[in-house]
């Protein structure tokens, strides 16, 4: 029983003496997971500061630092103790990592009250991703002179969804000139910086229900929904009175075939490829037709040569001599003499009687 205890006590001094121990100048875990959480945060909206402010980025961590009472030497030195001890710091990140998510949730909730949608779409047929809950009034002044939204795509959009943008408005007093007209657009961006984009005029004297469609049809993945409905300025009182706005995702219920643009690539490079070879094979085709052409025709040349009748024997003369052929009457049986070749005999007299 003793030997027992023994072991036991032994194997907890073991276990106790491998834990790690801090030092004092570094921060406890709950502590350095407060700072790295703001200092987190700090970051991202340091980050988003335009150029000619950037000078602000230094003021953001220094804040932090400020905040928790700690100097920026004590954190440097903190996180590089933590970064030797990879088993703490990734704890530490995990509890962060949902803390920040937990918080990201909140505004993306906020957001959504604000513009009167609902905070996560839902999947279907036809949903309305974007509404106006109460009605909305367009004076034409800067202040109030447009109305607009903007969705963000999540995992409830699909390929060659279709989004419509439903308006019913009314002039106030009335219907103002073609020129000062209100505008409805409607735009649709995919992740591979394609733009759809489509406006009309609010043309109708009444009460009037208008809409405006688009449909990704297969230029990609959406990835963000926006639009607008402005009213220019104008010297009147002319106002714009906006009763109901819905803007509605449609999925796509067809059979039609989204092409893959890599495969339609690779498709286009072998029918290249395939057009080229074809047109290597007419051009030997081609080669061996006019060699067999030529071949031909030596041979009836040389047959030509072989048919042709030899000249006659009086017209050859010797190169010696210098004696020409003369030309061949076309009477077979005359020949005409050159005077040079012409011999004279002498004749004899006969005495007189």
């Amino acid at each position: 029983m003793n030997r027992k205890a023994l072991c036991l006590w032994a194997l907890v001094a073991l276990l106790s003496s491998c834990e790690v121990e801090r030092p004092s100048y570094v921060l406890a875990e709950e502590r350095m997971e407060e700072v790295l959480h703001d200092y987190h945060l700090a970051k991202a909206m340091a980050d988003e500061l335009p150029y000619d402010q950037s000078y602000r980025k230094v003021l953001y961590q220094k804040g932090v630092f400020e905040k928790h009472g700690i100097s920026e030497a004590q954190f440097d030195s903190s996180l590089v103790w933590y970064t030797r001890h990879t088993q703490l710091l990734a704890s530490i990140y995990e509890r962060v990592n949902l803390e920040l998510k937990r918080e990201r949730e909140a505004v993306n909730d906020l957001i959504a009250l604000r513009d009167g949608r609902p905070a996560e779409l839902l999947s279907g047929d036809s949903v309305v991703v974007w509404g106006l809950q109460k009605p909305q009034l367009l004076t034409g002044m800067p202040w109030g002179c447009k109305l607009t939204f903007e969705v963000t795509a999540d995992s409830t959009f699909h390929l060659r969804d279709s989004i419509t943008f439903h308006l019913r408005y009314r002039y106030l007093p009335q219907r103002p000139d073609s020129l000062s007209q209100a505008v409805m657009a409607l735009s649709m961006k995919f992740k591979n910086d394609s733009i759809l984009y489509r406006e009309v005029r609010l043309t109708a004297d009444t009460v009037a229900d208008l809409s405006l469609g688009l449909q990704s049809d297969t230029l990609g993945e959406i990835q963000k929904v926006h639009g607008f409905v402005y009213l220019p300025f104008r010297k009147d009182s002319v106002r714009l009175r906006i009763e109901r706005v819905d803007v509605m995702r449609t999925y796509a219920k067809d059979s039609v075939k989204v092409p893959d643009p890599a495969v339609e690539q690779q498709e286009g490079a072998d029918m290249k490829q395939g057009g080229a070879d074809k047109q290597g094979g007419a051009d030997k085709k081609e080669g061996s037709a006019d060699k067999q052409r030529g071949i031909v025709d030596r041979k009836r040349a040389i047959m030509d040569r072989q048919k042709m009748p030899e000249p006659a024997a009086e017209l050859q003369m010797s190169e010696a001599e210098g004696e020409k052929d003369a030309p061949q009457p076309k009477h077979p049986r005359m020949r005409v003499r050159r005077p040079e070749q012409v011999k004279l005999q002498p004749r004899k007299l006969e005495p007189e009687q």
